[in-house]
């Protein structure tokens, strides 16, 4: 055994054995970390076990294991969203599995019903050459697609300085393992004279994911906030709201804010939003707790400060100031929406548009 297949060895080891800790002290918060890993120990496995016997025995499993490029994405992006504390709504997010499906539904009917070798003859025929050109395509732009979110996600939440270390360390390998996998398509495509590149290339991503399986057992076992349990959890546990209720409650909630602007009103209390939504003040604050994991100002003044980013950037409110606008939104004084804002950007107003949006001389100079 070459050193190679040492390093992705030990790589799907830690990979399982985290997993298998994962399953032992579950939480739902764990579910897309869980998934991430067993991805990871998939790809491992099938390229540990790779050989041109073991193709020719397994090529229909081979083809099937396709659908891993596919959910990883999705998958990657819930675990970053999941790890900054962001609402996931589960009624939906299966939207994003449904490029996988489609996938499946074409293994179903173009390879399931083939013997092994019938499947080897069409592949080797080159019939399917534009599907899997396709494919690659797709999942690529889709694997970048979703990195982007995934940073833009973490750029705007990392003024809540998470200790979760595990997320940065999932960021950076898979940035360089989707380079890794782009540059290879390419050079396959375009130059396969070079093959040689591609085969390195393809080593190197793997490389880098038992590396990453590796740096994430490790800063799992070590951190305190992948297994200690939530003060919530404990503050809720005899609570009888049900998971339902609560996903119901937190849509509810999250309708009535972007639809009546109830985050406009600043005197606006856990009473008054209760009574507008028909939740007593215990019931609303839990909700507002369990579902987004913030405090009642915190989360309402996320809100505001959204609010306030669009009309900075609207020609509409461009006779105001930051102040002005600042106040219309909800915020009583300029103490509280400067330190609202920098806790929730990690910059002040000025700051956040001269480096993320690219503001003009003139909204700065308000």
């Amino acid at each position: 055994m070459n050193w190679f297949s040492i390093t992705l060895l030990i790589g799907l080891t830690q990979s399982l054995l985290l997993s298998i800790v994962l399953i032992k002290k579950y939480r739902r918060e764990h579910g897309f970390l869980l998934s991430l890993l067993l991805l990871i120990s998939v790809g491992l496995v099938l390229r540990l076990g790779y050989s041109p016997a073991f193709y020719s025995e397994w090529v229909k499993w081979l083809l099937l294991s396709d659908v891993t490029i596919l959910l990883f994405g999705p998958i990657f992006y819930g675990f970053v969203r999941s790890a900054l504390k962001l609402r996931i709504d589960h009624r939906y997010y299966w939207l994003h599995f449904l490029p996988a499906v489609l996938f499946l539904i074409r293994y179903s009917l173009k390879v399931l019903p083939f013997t092994a070798a019938e499947v080897i003859e069409l592949e080797g025929s080159g019939v399917n050459n534009s599907f899997y050109t396709l494919f690659y395509v797709v999942s690529i732009l889709s694997s970048v697609a979703y990195l982007v979110f995934a940073f833009k996600a973490w750029m705007n939440r990392s003024a809540k300085k998470d200790s979760y270390g595990i997320l940065k360390t999932v960021l950076v390998f898979n940035a360089i393992i989707i380079f890794c996998w782009l540059a290879t398509f390419l050079v396959a495509t375009f130059w396969p004279e070079y093959y040689w590149i591609t085969n390195y290339g393809y080593q190197i991503a793997f490389l880098l994911l038992s590396s990453g399986a590796i740096a994430i057992s490790y800063q799992a076992l070590t951190s305190t906030t992948v297994f200690s349990k939530p003060l919530l959890e404990t503050k809720y546990s005899k609570s009888s709201l049900t998971d339902v209720e609560l996903n119901k409650w937190s849509y509810k909630l999250e309708s009535a804010m972007k639809e009546e602007a109830f985050f406009l009103d600043s005197t606006l209390t856990l009473e008054k939003l209760g009574k507008e939504v028909n939740l007593n003040k215990t019931q609303l604050s839990e909700v507002i707790n369990r579902a987004f994991n913030k405090g009642f100002a915190e989360w309402v003044n996320e809100y505001r400060i959204n609010e306030f980013i669009r009309r900075v950037e609207s020609d509409d409110f461009g006779h105001l100031t930051f102040i002005g606008i600042a106040t219309e939104v909800g915020f009583n004084t300029k103490a509280n929406f400067n330190k609202a804002f920098k806790k929730s950007k990690g910059q002040t107003p000025s700051q956040y548009f001269a480096s993320n949006m690219g503001a003009t001389n003139a909204l700065l100079s308000k």
